[in-house]
């Protein structure tokens, strides 16, 4: 499939040159190199212990700072149904197969809106993915094709078509991450087919998410691998008293509250900025889930008029 237009958001899939079972996601792609690859990554796909039933379990990390940006699962290679969920802050997500015999059709439903995956197997790799709107024409937002002998796999996002929908479509962050991951989630299942067919033995046990992917060494024990413990543990010395610009995460603390305070403090125009912070290094993925729901809930609320924040308020001593 030739991909709409140049110019237009595009992703390459291709295997890490560190794990080649971890597939990065790449902007502005030039082709394999012998060196280090000079295009950094914008997601990375790394598959994960299948977690309670399922047969199959996956999550899209940002390359960049580590963060789960969401997770996809599946209980059965027959399933019509598959999980899916977005973080900062969690939000379970609706992931069903609506096709027929011989049309695959798979639909999520985000922020209120049906979107729409179909494959035609007489277009064989090709994938399209609409903003249902019925009774009016679906609207194409994201195209996508798997790999061939010649290209490897793509994915396009078409901006110019969810900009015209901006009361639908509020927090965009979140559906390019989810067109990502559904896209993804298809990939996998076919590779697992072809590995049934071709009768290959089971691959290794899964990789421990954001392990080799972003440049942290893993363990070689043979039932998992773990990520070594860090050189130096931040200690409560090395922080100051908290200030009222501060957010302090720890493990039992609650994300949404703090991704609301962050908010409400950047709403005031005397905060030139927040600082989200942890004292265990074990709490750093909730610290950066709440950095993530930020961003999501700033790009969500980016049409909404500005709501009143008490430091607007004039006091009587101004006018004195």
């Amino acid at each position: 499939m030739s991909l709409r237009d140049a110019a237009c958001y595009s992703l390459t899939l291709v295997p890490s040159l560190a794990d080649p079972k971890v597939l990065e996601l790449v902007e502005n792609y030039n082709g394999p190199t012998d060196g280090p690859r000079a295009q950094t990554p914008r997601f990375a796909r790394v598959k994960e212990q299948p977690r309670d039933k399922e047969v199959y379990s996956a999550a899209i990390y940002d390359y960049l700072s580590g963060a789960k940006l969401a997770s996809m699962g599946m209980e059965s290679t027959k399933s019509k149904s598959k999980s899916l969920q977005l973080h900062g802050p969690d939000e379970d997500i609706s992931f069903e197969f609506t096709g027929k015999i011989n049309f695959q059709e798979w639909t999520f439903t985000f922020e209120g809106n049906k979107f729409r995956w179909t494959r035609s197997f007489s277009r064989g790799s090709e994938y399209i993915c609409s903003l249902d709107r019925k009774p009016d024409p679906r609207v194409e937002i994201c195209l996508a094709k798997e790999a061939d002998k010649k290209e490897p796999a793509r994915l396009q996002i078409l901006h110019y078509n969810i900009d015209r929908f901006p009361d639908e479509i509020k927090d965009l962050r979140g559906l390019e991450t989810l067109l990502t991951a559904t896209f993804m989630s298809f990939l996998d299942d076919m590779d697992s087919r072809n590995q049934r067919n071709s009768l290959s033995p089971a691959p290794d046990a899964s990789i421990v998410p954001g392990a080799s992917v972003f440049g942290q060494k893993t363990g070689s024990s043979a039932s998992g691998q773990t990520l070594n413990a860090p050189q130096r543990v931040i200690s409560e010395d090395d922080f100051e008293p908290e200030n009222p610009n501060e957010i302090l995460v720890s493990l039992n603390s609650s994300i949404d509250e703090h991704v609301s305070r962050a908010v409400w403090l950047l709403e005031d125009p005397h905060v030139l900025f927040i600082v989200i912070r942890t004292r265990a290094s074990e709490a750093t993925q909730r610290a950066l889930e709440v950095s993530l729901g930020v961003t999501r809930r700033s790009l969500r609320n980016r049409q909404a008029p500005r709501r009143f924040h008490p430091s607007d308020a004039v006091l009587p001593n101004q006018f004195l």
